[in-house]
């Protein structure tokens, strides 16, 4: 997504982007067969404990990713919907 773009669930779900701004991915872990959600944008940080195992099945992993990014946005989404228009506007 481009840096002016507005950050939309709809823009961003399907790219695995998080309402902050971050990306999501499955990759392979080493010499071992399996696959770990993490972090694909070059920055450090750590997921919650839930996904931070590895899967055996690449389909596994993107279930759980699609559960996790679409988790976030709705709680951004729940977040937004409680702030009153005049606070959305003028920030």
């Amino acid at each position: 997504m481009a840096e002016s773009e507005v950050l939309t669930r709809d823009k961003a779900t399907p790219e695995n982007v998080l309402p902050t701004g971050r990306k999501l991915g499955i990759l392979p872990v080493k010499g071992s067969g399996r696959y770990m959600l993490a972090y694909v944008d070059g920055k450090p940080g750590s997921l919650p404990d839930p996904y931070t195992g590895t899967y055996t099945g690449i389909s596994q992993a993107e279930r759980d990713l699609k559960r996790f990014v679409s988790a976030l946005w709705d709680v951004s989404d729940k977040a937004t919907k409680k702030k009153p228009l005049s606070d959305a506007v003028s920030r």
